[in-house]
């Protein structure tokens, strides 16, 4: 008997142990999945979760705004060049790089650094500022492109627009985001068969693009006038160049840095329409660190850009753009009766947002079910002890 008592015993010791042993194995079981639980959602929250931050790239301290009463007191900056009275155009006289701009241009100029002055010099397309095939909305490609490159102007054409109130809010958009990063407004040019100037500027194009040789421009820049929009030529760089009249703004194409190397060092004022946006702008810019491009002469570039900008912005105040009207809904099948919600897309931080709480509820449900299997273990554990 004393031998069956001993084995009985020891038996039962061995079967408390097993079940401390497999108790403890589930806890650790539970404790380990909430740690990957943990760590996955901060791994996803790292990688998706966090969104850009709204901060420009870079921000241009705002000026005062100047209210102007009458359409006719603003007038368009000189070219400031002073040309030698010699027909080959070798020499010049006076001070080519003479900045006679106004003392908030000045500020601003102070403030800038080399990038920033040289992105205010260029005039390109949607396409070529973002990488992209077509552009039709004012996303996160387009912000982000834009915040690192605030153009001084963007073309866009038809295809750009996809309907109506699209494009008007499009526009709108654009011209907050500029307004936010550079305190001024952005040119926002069209090129395609629409040319009434009134349509155009009710739809938010306020650059009016009028070709160099067109014999009807002189009433293209009175109509473009009068519907508050600055105009321009747009003409190939070697017929800008050409040009010797003052106070006329010039928006001159190439793709050729050299060329705009010179036009800059020899004191002339254009901006420049190119679609090799961001080689061009990076070679000009190592010109200018390299000493090839005199920093006086850039300031002189920039600024011009920056005063047709101010004077854009004092033109078009952002009170009088038109908002974007929303179109009918379309009418809804009579033999149903549901309301059909169309499902809103989510974005990338939503869609990790989703991931993260999806994989918190999986680990709460296997939480929950091992935390069952650890108190039926320990009941079962106190039962066997108690029967012994």
């Amino acid at each position: 008997m004393a031998k069956i008592r001993s084995r009985r015993i020891a038996e039962t010791k061995k079967s408390r142990k097993r079940i401390k042993i497999n108790a403890v194995t589930v806890w650790l079981i539970i404790e380990g999945i909430a740690v990957v639980a943990v760590f996955a959602g901060a791994v996803v929250r790292n990688v998706y979760g966090e969104s850009k931050s709204d901060e420009p790239t870079y921000q241009i301290p705002e000026s005062e705004a100047v209210t102007q009463t009458d359409i006719t007191d603003i007038k368009l900056p000189t070219d400031l060049l002073a040309e030698s009275g010699s027909e080959d155009g070798e020499a010049f006289s006076g001070d080519v790089y003479e900045l006679n701009y106004s003392e908030d241009v000045m500020t601003r100029l102070s403030e800038m650094s080399v990038e920033q002055k040289v992105d205010m010099l260029f005039v390109t397309t949607p396409e070529a500022l973002t990488g992209k095939d077509n552009v039709t909305i004012a996303g996160d490609v387009f912000k982000d492109s834009y915040g690192s490159d605030p153009v001084t102007g963007l073309i866009f054409a038809d295809s750009n627009f996809k309907t109506e109130e699209d494009g008007i809010k499009m526009l709108r958009t654009l011209r907050g985001w500029s307004r936010d990063i550079t305190g001024m407004n952005v040119f926002i040019g069209y090129q395609g068969e629409m040319t009434d100037a009134a349509e155009l500027s009710e739809r938010g194009i306020n650059l009016y693009c009028v070709d160099y040789d067109d014999e009807n421009a002189p009433d293209l820049l009175t109509s473009a006038s009068e519907n508050h929009m600055l105009a321009a030529y747009v003409a190939p760089i070697e017929a800008a160049l050409s040009v010797d009249e003052e106070g006329v703004f010039y928006i001159a194409k190439t793709e050729d840095v050299t060329t705009i190397t010179e036009a800059i060092s020899n004191g002339r004022t254009f901006l420049y329409m190119t679609e090799d946006i961001s080689g061009i702008r990076d070679q000009l810019t190592e010109a200018v660190n390299q000493g090839s491009i005199a920093d006086k002469a850039l300031d002189k570039a920039a600024g011009y850009a920056i005063t047709l900008r101010q004077t854009l912005t004092d033109m078009r105040p952002e009170d009088m753009e038109k908002e974007a009207e929303p179109t009918e809904e379309p009418a809804k099948p009579a033999a149903s009766s549901k309301k059909s919600t169309p499902k809103k897309e989510m974005t990338p931080e939503e869609q990790a947002a989703a991931a993260a709480a999806e994989m918190q509820k999986q680990a709460e449900s296997a939480l929950k079910e091992l935390q069952k299997q650890a108190e039926a273990a320990a009941k079962a554990a106190t039962e066997a002890a108690g029967g012994q």
